[in-house]
């Protein structure tokens, strides 16, 4: 529980920073955060998990970065619909942390 505990706590400082870059004139849907039980049942051995996004939805990864404590965080992105999910990963095992659509980099 400690790991999921860091991993909100990232994912929520991440989206902070990211969100901003989206231009306020974009036509957005809402983004949703999973709440911790949500984020614990929506976990996978990471190839499974990335192949399934890569599968249903044409996401592949974009970016990653790993904390000091050991978790990586991915997000990947399907550039035509620019929708985009968070990941954390740990031990091979990652978990979705939140998903939403169109992602945009600062100055696009």
């Amino acid at each position: 529980m400690r790991i999921l505990d860091g991993i909100a706590l990232r994912a929520a400082a991440l989206l902070a920073l990211i969100l901003p870059t989206i231009p306020a004139a974009a036509k957005q849907p809402p983004v949703r955060v999973l709440t911790q039980d949500e984020a614990t049942a929506q976990c996978g051995p990471i190839d499974d998990v990335l192949g399934a996004l890569k599968e249903k939805y044409g996401e592949h990864v974009l970016w990653w970065g790993d904390t000091d404590d050991g978790v990586t965080m991915l997000i990947t992105q399907r550039p035509d619909t620019r929708t985009w999910t968070l990941l954390a990963v740990h031990g091979g095992v990652a978990c979705m942390v939140g998903s939403g659509g169109s992602m945009g980099a600062q100055g696009s």
